[in-house]
């Protein structure tokens, strides 16, 4: 975009004239008991194999194991030990029929872990408190203490990280009266609502690179260990601060969900996008599929920064990411466990039904309720687009005019630009503009609060912005929203010319927006790559943004959100600064009858946004009253295709033509149930000789 390039060109001429450790303290109960190991019965013992926070370890460490059943008797110790892919693996022979509690470094020693984030991380020193930067895969320095708690049926896998060690920590806290096999369940099934993992006691095994846990969970690893990529001195005091948001809001006393995602969801996004911005770099080498992988390659000679996956693998990112982002509006009430914590595999897999003919039932006979989410999808997607054109297409051109219109070292005073007024002052370094500027009616502020100019790192530029724009109908209203800059270094840092690529960051955390009855409050966050296409040059594509707030239309309230993520900006040769192929949510949550306090996110096509909700078509991630369900419908009812899972782990896959069923309903690898046509009827027939309709 050539509006860039001009920007820079401005800048540079006008200067060149010129982490208390909360899982240190649950683990303090096991670690002043005696150390003396109890023996279990060889007759009735199984293995329980450990993995510690995979891909992060660079030493070996002790790991405590106490019996909770036996008064936290300490049965075991061991150490593990890394390899040099940072995984370990530790079998331990224990009684079955037990809940155990899992230390990882029980005394909490100060040690290295690998920077997990391609972009890199920044690491504080502790000689002169000041920051270095640590390239990915390199050792960086903090104390880390885990915990997981697990009840031992049989042979199992259980990998310890940074979720086992919130569930550890409500477990035993004042959330649950008692341990036991199903409050460690209550507990593990509102921590998955709280995050969206599905499948809530078997989502930290899954290892499928295409699926959505383990994507989920490696963000959710790296964003509790970083802030903005700085690592935590001390991370348990970071898990500390952590569970007591949760912790506060699960037990009714004060609802802190709102703080509790201010503390990972930007930095789970962060990680993801990191991912997919170095996935298309030339240089990444071909056995660098997996973190591990990359983390391997990055500390040898011809390390790269990618973790290279494929394109199924960048939807499934891009779909994540849109849904976490979303997740800045939530119930008001929090989020509740499944219903389903103590029922046998079989019930639960009859209970989803029930759960879509809730949804279904909801929005196809109640009208009230299909209007409600309906309109409110589609006038607040067209309000929030309207806001998104104007700051993301309009916007940057009246910055660039503006500074070539009155360039920095420029005399204090009023200068004209057509039909707007600006007022400059240098020693500020700030334009106060108001009037008219094409289609735009502006009293705005605008001021430059950094200017750095680098040959090797590249340039960069922050503004602010505070004030109102409006266009037609639409009213807005920015305070204290700040633009950076960033413009890559030439090749050639000597003699080479920037090409003009980099980044634009968008962070508007208080604006409004309104336009008749309607207003729209809340916050904007946004990227545009600046990036080179051969045989076009740079062009400039939107790579994410996420809009969220509360929505009032008619003395209603909405809770908003819009997010697009593009799956991979690298390998975009459009031109269009928002393309097609982007992955779009529009969530939703309000009270709506039938459906308790929702948590509805809808995946929709841009082009198609404005339309709302199809019965028809539908491809969303929906939460109410404990339950929590990813699924697609297509169809009517005498013939569809619908899939998903849910977050008791059932999955199903039914389809319907002509009268003629295909399909399974399973739980952990075990089919339940098979779709059939019965009296014109279609459902499922289950393995207990029931048969349940769909509809």
């Amino acid at each position: 975009m050539k509006i860039f390039i001009a920007l820079f060109t401005v800048i540079i001429l006008s200067n060149l004239t010129a982490c208390n450790s909360s899982s240190t303290d649950n683990a303090s109960t096991a670690d002043n008991l005696p150390v003396t190991e109890a023996q279990a019965n060889p007759s009735n013992t199984a293995e329980l194999t450990l993995s510690i926070m995979p891909n992060y370890l660079i030493s070996d460490e002790e790991v405590f194991v106490y019996d909770l059943t036996d008064n936290n008797a300490l049965v075991k110790q061991t150490r593990v030990y890394p390899d040099e892919q940072g995984l370990t693996t530790a079998t331990l022979a224990l009684e079955q029929n037990h809940i155990y509690k899992i230390v990882f470094n029980p005394n909490n020693n100060r040690s290295a872990i690998r920077c997990s984030l391609p972009n890199g991380c920044i690491e504080t020193l502790f000689s002169n408190n000041e920051y270095e930067s640590i390239a990915f895969g390199q050792p960086i320095n903090t104390r880390l203490q885990l915990a997981a708690i697990v009840e031992l049926t049989g042979d199992q896998a259980l990998t310890v990280d940074v979720t086992t060690d919130l569930v550890a920590q409500l477990v035993q806290s004042n959330y649950v009266d008692e341990v036991n096999s199903n409050t460690l369940k209550q507990t593990q099934s509102v921590l998955a609502n709280t995050l969206g993992f599905l499948g809530y006691n078997q989502a930290d095994q899954q290892s499928d690179k295409s699926s959505w846990n383990y994507w989920n969970m490696q963000a959710f690893n790296a964003a509790l260990l970083f802030e903005n990529r700085l690592i935590y001195n001390n991370v348990n005091d970071h898990l500390g601060s952590i569970f007591r948001r949760l912790y506060f809001t699960l037990i009714d006393e004060e609802n802190l969900i709102d703080e509790f995602n201010q503390f990972y969801i930007a930095d789970a996004d962060l990680f993801l996008q990191d991912i997919i911005l170095n996935n298309s770099n030339d240089n990444c080498l071909t056995n660098t599929n997996t973190l591990a992988e990359a983390l391997l390659a990055a500390q040898t000679s011809t390390a790269t920064n990618c973790v290279v996956v494929t394109k199924e693998e960048q939807y499934q990112i891009s779909r994540l990411r849109a849904y976490l982002l979303s997740k800045n509006i939530y119930p008001e009430k929090g989020y509740l466990p499944s219903p389903y914590v103590q029922e046998t595999d079989l019930v639960k897999s009859k209970s989803f039904l029930n759960d879509f003919r809730s949804i279904l039932y909801t929005f196809e006979n109640n009208d009230d309720a299909y209007d409600q989410v309906n309109t409110t999808l589609s006038d607040g997607y067209e309000l929030i687009d309207g806001f998104t054109n104007t700051i993301l297409v309009d916007v940057f051109p009246l910055f660039n005019d503006v500074l070539d219109t009155v360039p920095l070292n420029s005399n204090d005073g009023s200068y004209q630009l057509n039909d707007l007024n600006i007022v400059y002052q240098d020693s500020e370094l700030e334009w106060v503009l108001t009037g008219q500027y094409q289609d735009l009616i502006l009293d705005l502020t605008i001021r430059m609060n950094t200017i750095q100019l680098n040959a090797t790192e590249g340039n960069l530029f922050t503004i602010a912005a505070n004030g109102t724009i409006t266009s037609n109908e639409l009213h807005s209203t920015l305070t204290d929203a700040e633009f950076e800059i960033k413009l890559d270094p030439a090749d050639d840092i000597f003699s080479g010319t920037p090409d003009g690529s980099g980044f634009i960051a968008i962070n508007a955390q208080d604006m409004a927006i309104t336009k008749q009855t309607q207003e729209f409050t809340g916050a904007m966050t946004a990227r545009i790559e600046l990036h080179l296409v051969e045989n076009i040059g740079v062009i400039e594509t939107l790579e994410s943004a996420s809009i969220f707030g509360t929505l009032f239309d008619d003395d209603t309230e909405h809770q908003l959100s819009v997010s697009m993520v593009h799956p991979n900006v690298n390998q975009e040769t459009s031109e269009n600064l928002i393309p097609s192929g982007m992955t779009a949510t529009v969530t939703y949550s309000a009270a709506i009858l039938g459906l308790g306090e929702p948590l509805l996110t809808v995946y929709m096509d841009l082009d198609n946004a404005q339309e709302g909700l199809s019965i028809d078509n539908i491809d969303m991630a929906a939460y109410f009253e404990g339950r929590l369900a990813h699924f697609t419908f297509a169809g009517r009812t005498n013939n569809f295709t619908y899939q998903g899972q849910n977050q008791d782990g059932v999955e199903w896959f039914i389809t319907l033509a002509s009268k003629e069923t295909q399909g399974y309903v399973s739980l952990a690898s075990n089919e339940y149930g098979t779709p059939r046509v019965l009296k014109d009827l279609v459902g499922i027939m289950f393995n207990d000789g029931n048969f349940i309709s769909i509809f």
